[in-house]
């Protein structure tokens, strides 16, 4: 690693931050990395496998190396299923996909690591996305700076959500400081006015973080696909909650489901069952005050008779009379003495159900700066979504927010041959470990631990019943 993320310079170095900072993603099926200079805004596009330069731009006029790349393009798509293309349309597809993909990312990286003056020297030289750090601006498509700015609300930890209200403010959703969030502008604004001309990210709103930090799915990987909802704060009616980060890991081993029901053993022995008899056989379906007036007088007609049978019952009676001769002196005569036991009618009957629980045990290895970033973030976003809300003036601690859980196959499509999860679940306890070897070791340059353990219980909300297996995919619930 050579870079910190997010690190601020010293303001004698402001004015000059040669710094390139690099990004791992996927276009079309191919890896590639786009570098950014924090000193001039210069991008460059390569592919990570052959080093083939895709594109790079000085300013905001690109220069697309369509010839070089075509060969590698069509090779992919021939791997992944994908459609080829000429030279001419493959130019078309970069200039109309791939150049907001690689500006978004390097206004992303700029707005993350620059200083506040270069960011400010950038904003005005047209880099399409750059914040003014000034004035809060917002450079547009067209490399013109906006008069809209960003709400300084999120610049402190919130668990509101604050809508735009007009063309001069955006929300940031997430709560957490610009300067360290790696938040994507595509996935944290949202863009409601035509001044807002910067094409959106495909994930829409929600921001996704990915570990490994290019995206496996693309590759036909099977990953588990994590999603917090947020729930607003004392709200009943949004104890769903509102979608918000997902969080794609790799598969791990040890997957497995336990589930069960809850039984317990009950008793019930002859003289028990006499005398529930006498109280079900009192009191009949429909009651009236009238009827248990009667029921009373009933009760006390049957223990009665209840009381001769048991006299006329040779057992029974040297049951009731070993039993309190027992109880005067502490021990079990009528055993002792017949070597018997009232037969307690012993059966197991069903209790309640078992709410499910799935460990999940992760160990992160960042192999990059961007990659130490990203785990560092999902860190932060399941601990934030564990953590109870208590808003001022503290009256009260709300219940912090959920998660949806799937098992994502070839690419995207629920397992067809695993469980299922059900629709909501808890981060019930998380735990991380920042020395998994036994050893402390950083890296030098941005103080990233070399590994993380992280340690994951999620319980479901509600048990499962008989009617979730109807119909359910895979092997059910």
């Amino acid at each position: 690693m050579t870079f910190s993320p997010g690190q601020p310079l010293p303001f004698e170095e402001q004015k000059s931050d040669n710094r390139i900072i690099k990004e791992t993603t996927v276009y079309q099926g191919v890896v590639i990395e786009v570098s950014t200079n924090l000193d001039t805004g210069e991008v460059n596009v390569k592919s990570v496998k052959t080093g083939t330069v895709i594109a790079e731009s000085k300013n905001n006029n690109y220069t697309i190396n369509s010839s070089s790349f075509l060969g590698e393009y069509n090779n992919t798509q021939r791997n992944i299923g994908g459609v080829e293309l000429s030279e001419s349309d493959l130019i078309k597809e970069i200039e109309r996909i791939g150049l907001s993909t690689f500006n978004e990312i390097r206004a992303d990286l700029i707005n993350e690591n620059a200083s506040l003056f270069k960011r400010r020297q950038l904003s005005v030289s047209g880099i399409p996305g750059v914040i003014d750090s000034t004035t809060g601006g917002f450079v547009n498509s067209r490399g013109l700076l906006t008069s809209s700015v960003i709400s300084p609300s999120f610049l402190s930890p919130s668990n509101e959500v604050v809508s735009p209200a007009s063309e001069s403010s955006l929300s940031f959703e997430d709560g957490i400081d610009l300067l360290d969030s790696g938040f994507s502008l595509n996935s944290a604004f949202d863009f409601t006015s035509p001044a807002f001309e910067r094409p959106r990210s495909s994930r829409g709103e929600v921001i996704t973080l990915k570990y490994p930090e290019y995206d496996i799915s693309e590759f036909g990987y099977d990953y588990i696909f994590i999603q917090r909802y947020k729930v607003t704060q004392g709200d009943a009616a949004n104890k769903p909650g509102n979608p918000s980060t997902i969080i794609q890991l790799p598969m791990q081993p040890n997957l497995q489901e336990d589930n069960g029901a809850e039984w317990g053993e009950d008793k019930l022995n002859t003289i028990q069952n006499k005398l529930a008899d006498i109280g079900i056989d009192a009191i009949p379906d429909n009651f009236s005050l009238e009827d248990i007036k009667n029921a009373i007088k009933n009760l006390t007609k049957n223990l009665g008779n209840m009381g001769k049978d048991i006299i006329n019952d040779d057992g029974l009676q040297r049951y009731i009379t070993s039993y309190f001769a027992g109880q005067a002196v502490g021990d079990n005569i009528f055993s002792r003495d017949y070597g018997t036991v009232i037969n307690p009618n012993l059966e197991l009957l069903y209790n309640e159900p078992k709410i499910r629980s799935f460990n999940f045990n992760f160990k992160f290895t960042p192999r990059t700066d961007t990659e130490a970033e990203i785990i560092k973030k999902i860190i932060r976003e399941l601990k934030s979504a564990l953590a109870p809300k208590a808003p001022p003036p503290y009256y009260f601690v709300y219940s912090p927010d959920v998660f949806k859980l799937k098992y994502k196959y070839n690419g995207g499509i629920d397992h067809p041959f695993m469980h299922r999860f059900k629709e909501r679940s808890i981060l019930s306890d998380f735990s991380v470990n920042y020395t998994p070897s036994n050893s402390y070791m950083t890296y030098k340059d941005s103080g990233s631990m070399t590994q993380y353990e992280v340690k994951m219980t999620f319980s479901e909300l509600e048990p499962v019943y008989e009617d979730d297996q109807k119909g359910a995919g895979g092997t059910g619930f």
